[in-house]
């Protein structure tokens, strides 16, 4: 199996920060993640790590005059579940908002903001 399709240390710190901020932009993800001009390999990696089912992805409705948003991506319980491996714990003994949200969630662009904050407090 290839490195591309195994999870790594940044894979696992990803889903730690999703557990954290319960969602985040494919651009919130690159900044913190990926950085560099080219966004090709968060995109790639973000594909696998949602069709491989650790990370859903949202696609945020928008006004076809304002254009495409960008996907926001959510944590899975099989992200969950690495976590607890890793930390050598029971599933339930990981704090985290379990409650799916969906693209219509009401407060959805207010838990992004909480994620721009703290994405600006770790890079700054």
């Amino acid at each position: 199996m290839s490195a591309k399709h195994r999870l790594t240390e940044r894979d696992i710190s990803l889903f730690e920060v999703l557990r954290l901020c319960r969602a985040l932009t494919t651009h919130q993800i690159q900044a913190l993640f990926f950085p560099g001009p080219s966004g090709s390999r968060c995109r790639e990696r973000l594909k696998f790590l949602s069709d491989e089912g650790f990370i859903g992805r949202l696609e945020q409705p928008s006004l076809m005059s304002a254009g495409r948003l960008p996907f926001v991506y959510i944590p899975k319980l099989a992200a969950i579940r690495v976590l607890a491996a890793r930390q050598q714990c029971d599933v339930a003994s990981i704090e985290w908002n379990g409650k799916p949200l969906t693209a219509d969630y009401l407060f959805l662009a207010h838990i992004l903001d909480i994620a721009e904050v703290y994405i600006q407090l770790c890079r700054g």
